[in-house]
C-alpha cells in the first residue's frame, strides 16, 4: 500500500456547502492524503470520505434526499492531479 497524494478542485461546489464543516476538504482545492493499493482506489476513498462527512451533516428539511444531494455534488468535484507522496516532481 502506498500514500497517495489527491489535489481535488471544488470551485463549483463550496457554495453548495457552505453550512458543512468539511474538515480536511475546506476550501476550493483541497490536498487530500489517502492510503491505497492504486491510484483509483484513493481517488474513490477520497470522495467516499466527503460524501461521508457530507451526509452525517446532511439537514432533513431539505427537499431533496441526501444520497441525491451527493451525488449532484459529486458530479461537480474533480480530481486534478494524483501522485505518491513524495514522489510529485516540480
Amino acid at each position: 500500500m502506498k500514500i497517495y497524494k489527491i489535489y481535488m478542485s471544488m470551485v463549483l461546489v463550496m457554495g453548495s456547502l457552505k453550512g458543512y464543516k468539511l474538515n480536511q476538504y475546506n476550501c476550493t482545492n483541497p490536498i487530500i492524503f489517502k492510503e491505497a493499493k492504486d491510484p483509483d482506489s484513493a481517488c474513490h476513498q477520497a470522495y467516499m470520505s466527503l460524501s461521508n462527512i457530507i451526509i452525517s451533516q446532511y439537514k432533513s428539511d431539505h427537499k431533496v434526499s441526501s444520497s441525491v444531494f451527493v451525488r449532484d455534488i459529486l458530479n461537480d468535484i474533480r480530481i486534478t492531479r494524483v501522485v505518491i507522496a513524495g514522489e510529485e516532481k516540480e
